[in-house]
């Protein structure tokens, strides 16, 4: 089957608005989720705390705040953004990790070259810290 440039372009362009409108809807999903549940009285995370799980962190109760398909440090920048102050890496055997303690293990996980993060989920997009 055989496509034309015209319908290569309507595809892309209709890919292309998929793509921004999910982006759109994650960033919303994202504000909401660290005003109720991580900055709003009575939020589930207690002390500003979630729990490190398979790639993506979630709240103690198990409802996740970010999605194991983004960058790890994009990741990071938004439980900042959250206003936590501690992860929970019990699966790894480290316990309760102050926030500062746990961007460093991060940002080190990431650097190593033969881990190839960024050749798995690309370039961090929303990270505001360094290398």
């Amino acid at each position: 089957m055989r496509i034309t440039k015209r319908q290569l372009r309507r595809i892309i362009k209709e890919e292309k608005a998929k793509v921004l409108a999910e982006n759109r809807v994650r960033r919303i999903v994202r504000r909401r989720l660290a005003e109720t549940r991580l900055g709003g009285e009575g939020g589930a995370a207690a002390g500003g705390m979630v729990v490190a799980v398979d790639g993506a962190y979630e709240t103690p109760e198990g409802a996740f705040v970010t999605d194991t398909e983004h960058h790890p440090l994009d990741q990071l920048q938004d439980i900042v953004d959250m206003g936590v102050t501690q992860v929970d890496d019990s699966d790894g055997m480290r316990g309760v990790i102050p926030i500062e303690q746990w961007k460093s293990i991060i940002v080190s996980y990431v650097s190593d070259p033969d881990e190839e993060i960024d050749d798995i989920y690309g370039p961090p997009t929303r990270w505001k810290g360094g290398r």
